[in-house]
């Protein structure tokens, strides 16, 4: 599955959304999409911190292999 501009992945929301939910109570209904919404916001962060720490990496790594270096 590729993630281009013309076929976006729908977000947990929209997908929801799409569900038919009529025979649930109205509570439940906005239980499951604040459910949604915390589990997209989580898993954002999570995917934000995970960039940062492999970036941080990356940096530190290069920092070791510009120290190693040595001309003759």
């Amino acid at each position: 599955m590729t993630n281009d501009a013309k076929n976006p992945t729908p977000t947990l929301s929209e997908l929801l959304n799409r569900l038919d939910l009529s025979h649930l109570p109205q509570t439940e209904i906005i239980r499951l999409q604040a459910e949604a919404a915390r589990a997209e916001y989580i898993s954002e962060c999570v995917a934000k911190v995970s960039s940062k720490i492999k970036a941080l990496f990356a940096a530190r790594k290069t920092e070791v292999n510009a120290s190693v270096i040595r001309h003759a």
